[in-house]
């Protein structure tokens, strides 16, 4: 019946494959993380050098050593932020320009106020000075 095009050739019955949800981290195993809303694209890298990046208006986790350094460039806010119920997900397939994304990398950071590169001193600052202008009469 197969040759003479009457039946179908039998197919071999499919392979059942049970999927496991996997949770996915963005550090390095055994790193503590944070839950955060980027407002920001970040980037930065992992205690292993692998590289890693967060979209503007999405939900991070993020190593809670990096906190302090992305909060203080204003990247991040918490979740409990009241923009991420509005911009949560926008412009998810926009790709940022390369100067927009905020870098973590300590290497890439610039100096502290305090601090200054090796071989630099700080000047010496003297007393607040005022200047008065007078506007001349006409």
């Amino acid at each position: 019946m197969i040759s003479n095009g009457q039946r179908a050739v039998p197919k071999p019955q499919a392979e059942v494959i049970e999927l496991v949800p996997v949770t996915a981290t963005a550090t390095s195993q055994g790193e503590e993380t944070q839950s955060w809303f980027a407002i920001k694209p970040l980037r930065w890298r992992g205690k292993d050098g692998t590289r890693y990046h967060a979209g503007r208006w999405s939900d991070i986790e993020l190593p809670v050593r990096l906190v302090p350094r992305a909060s203080a460039r204003g990247a991040i806010a918490p979740i409990s932020d009241a923009r991420r119920r509005d911009h949560k997900g926008l412009l998810s397939s926009f790709t940022a320009p390369e100067h927009a994304i905020v870098d973590l990398d300590s290497e890439l950071l610039p100096p502290s106020v305090d601090q200054l590169p090796p071989g630099f001193e700080r000047l010496p600052v003297g007393e607040a000075r005022t200047i008065t202008h007078v506007e001349p009469r006409r």
